[in-house]
């Protein structure tokens, strides 16, 4: 599971697929600093957010005693690589059965990984831009369901 800083950026500016429910939640124990945890299928479903690793990112400071204290500032979900192939939808293969859709998404895949990715003049093979399968995964499904492409610091419309 990629739990790096680029990993963590691209979800993070990833907007589409970072829900609302999940803004602000510390699940758990509480823990200071910037932590990874994962949650439960379950206590996900329970509380209204996707099951898996979450990144917060923490902010310190001083109460009115002069305590240090700490607060989560955003919470920010990295999905899996299983869970990002979960969310192509292929509007053209809905009606034919599970099997052939996961054929014609891992075809769709496939191509992806051959063809330039990024602007027309900096076309680069995706697998020698992105180090993990999870941002390779990451940038298929921004590709595919919101015609977005990495620039290396936010998501851009292609």
């Amino acid at each position: 599971m990629d739990t790096g800083k680029t990993y963590i950026l691209m979800c993070e500016k990833a907007e589409e697929i970072q829900t609302k429910e999940a803004q602000g939640w510390i699940g758990g124990t509480q823990q200071s600093g910037n932590i990874y945890f994962h949650t439960s299928s379950l206590y996900a479903k329970e509380v209204g957010i996707p099951g898996g690793y979450y990144y917060l990112m923490e902010e310190y400071y001083e109460d009115e005693e002069g305590e240090e204290q700490h607060r989560n500032v955003k919470t920010i979900w990295l999905p899996t690589q299983d869970q990002l192939q979960g969310m192509v939808d292929l509007e053209l293969f809905q009606d034919v059965n599970s099997k052939t859709h996961k054929r014609y998404c891992l075809h769709d895949f496939m191509r992806f990984c051959e063809w330039g990715y990024g602007s027309s003049v900096i076309a680069r093979q995706p697998q020698e831009l992105f180090s993990s399968m999870e941002q390779l995964w990451l940038a298929f499904v921004q590709k595919q369901k919101w015609g977005k492409v990495w620039d290396g610091d936010k998501w851009v419309k292609c």
